[in-house]
């Protein structure tokens, strides 16, 4: 039972201390299409069978599952931190999650980033070294989104980024000197 919910917790969620806390918690480190999982547990459970030694079979199963969430938990930090590095804006949510099913794929995470005033998504590889941007907007109060992000560029006195406006098709500089006010630039 306990392997159960913790499987859940670390796929899609699980209202774990439910009736005290009725929230689905989640960790989001693997997927249910993630094969190792039941590969490891069905390995286990036809040796144990075979070779009548059901419990040393099932401690071995048990450490490969846990080896590979302690690899998904490794590469989730690392993507975590890449992300940060190359969107450097406060986040109001961060939803990173696995859609790969082995660790060499090209894409094995992908992200969801929102803030007051910009959004992003794309995938990346397991190390973070890869990341592919869907989209990445910048979304001033009172407006739509409608301004995809080209560049983002840091100095000692701003932060300025060059977005395309969508409606108009045109090339439109933002500033900001705190990251939480931003300020149209004259062309």
């Amino acid at each position: 039972m306990f392997g159960h919910q913790l499987l859940d917790w670390l796929d899609n969620g699980s209202e774990i201390f439910y009736p005290f806390v009725k929230d689905e918690l989640e960790y989001s480190l693997i997927s249910k299409s993630t094969p190792i999982v039941w590969l490891a547990a069905l390995a286990a459970i036809a040796a144990g069978l075979a070779f009548k030694r059901i419990r040393l079979c099932a401690a071995a199963g048990v450490a490969a599952i846990l080896l590979f969430i302690g690899f998904q938990f490794a590469s989730k930090a690392m993507v975590t931190a890449a992300l940060a590095e190359k969107y450097p804006f406060l986040r109001d949510a961060e939803t990173v999650y696995p859609i790969g099913e082995w660790p060499w794929e090209r894409a094995t995470w992908s992200y969801v980033l929102k803030s007051e005033f910009f959004t992003a998504s794309g995938d990346s590889n397991a190390t973070g070294s890869k990341i592919n941007p869907f989209h990445f907007y910048f979304t001033p109060p009172g407006e739509g989104l409608h301004y995809r992000v080209e560049e983002w560029t840091e100095s000692d006195e701003a932060i300025v980024i060059r977005c395309f406006d969508e409606d108009n098709g045109q090339i439109v500089f933002f500033e900001s000197t705190d990251g939480l006010d931003w300020r149209p630039l004259p062309s």
